[in-house]
């Protein structure tokens, strides 16, 4: 049901392309790539975890009440802070930030090595080693002593689902705080 400018870009299904009764042959063909986690990529993914009855619905009203539960929903505090820093921090979420390691990942820096002199920057290293950021970490730190949880990386890129919606704002804020300093 999509244009002729986004449907052409989708290959084909597994049954067109293989004459084997292949379980997968509903499937589109998804090809390995280093960009996996761009659109079309990571849409075909989600369109081939989605179950069959879901796939054939007949209407677009249909397929979008059958998807619904499927989908699960953004937590608020994902908005939290100004765009620039949310965009930031997304892409730390997902690996696919300016740090030196996910630009080398992607062959667009030749050194993953951090300016401190540790061989890999990566986000863990940006938010808890780095001496460089040693100032901004300690104040980041002393404005989340009211969190009753350990502060870890995910707690930092993902929020927790044990604490409250003001809590996991808070830690949003704070580093996009970090992230800016």
């Amino acid at each position: 049901m999509t244009s002729e400018y986004v449907s052409g870009l989708i290959p084909n299904l597994v049954r067109d392309e293989n004459a084997y009764p292949l379980r997968n042959r509903n499937n589109v063909i998804q090809r390995l790539s280093t960009t996996e986690r761009l659109f079309i990529p990571s849409t075909i993914a989600l369109w081939n975890n989605l179950p069959d009855e879901v796939r054939e619905s007949d209407t677009m009203l249909s397929f979008k009440s059958r998807i619904t539960p499927v989908v699960e929903k953004m937590p608020p505090y994902f908005e939290i802070g100004h765009r620039k820093l949310i965009i930031v921090h997304v892409r730390l979420r997902y690996f696919y930030s300016n740090l030196n390691y996910y630009l080398f990942r992607v062959n667009l820096t030749a050194d993953p090595s951090c300016a401190c002199g540790n061989p890999c920057k990566r986000a863990f290293h940006f938010f808890f080693e780095c001496p460089i950021y040693n100032m901004c970490r300690l104040e980041m730190e002393n404005t989340m002593i009211i969190i009753s949880i350990p502060i870890s990386l995910i707690l930092l890129l993902n929020g927790s689902n044990t604490l409250t919606r003001e809590e996991n704002s808070h830690i949003f804020f704070n580093v996009q705080r970090f992230i800016s300093k």
